[in-house]
């Protein structure tokens, strides 16, 4: 994931300098394609093990009166 934290960390550079563009080179791009993509895929991965459904089970319990 360092292709993310070099593009947040250009890009909060840009913004203290205040620049209106962010310029990258074909490499950075597809650096930074592969983070997106590798985050996409463990987060669908973790979504379908996480979907199974979970029986839960409440008990409430109150004093007599």
């Amino acid at each position: 994931m360092i292709h993310i934290q070099k593009f947040l960390d250009r890009l909060k550079n840009m913004q203290s300098q205040g620049a209106k563009d962010v310029v990258m080179s074909v490499h950075e791009a597809n650096g930074l394609h592969q983070d997106i993509t590798k985050l996409l895929l463990e987060l669908k991965k973790h979504q379908e093990t996480s979907s199974t459904e979970q029986k839960i089970d409440i008990e409430l319990k109150g004093d007599d009166f």
